[in-house]
């Protein structure tokens, strides 16, 4: 797995949760992943906008 800045963050704070919660562990991560490809989308968008001005 490719680590970004933010999953590193992710993977600091989860690492420290007991094996008892890896579903919630994985469910952080899924969600955190989810949330940088839709920004990173959002912010292409932004880009391609601002370039046909």
């Amino acid at each position: 797995m490719q680590m970004t800045r933010s999953n590193a963050l992710h993977f600091e704070i989860t690492r420290s949760i007991p094996s008892e919660f890896n579903h919630l562990r994985s469910q952080v991560l899924e969600n955190s992943s989810h949330i940088n490809r839709t920004f990173g989308e959002y912010a292409e968008e932004e880009r391609q906008g601002q370039t046909s001005l």
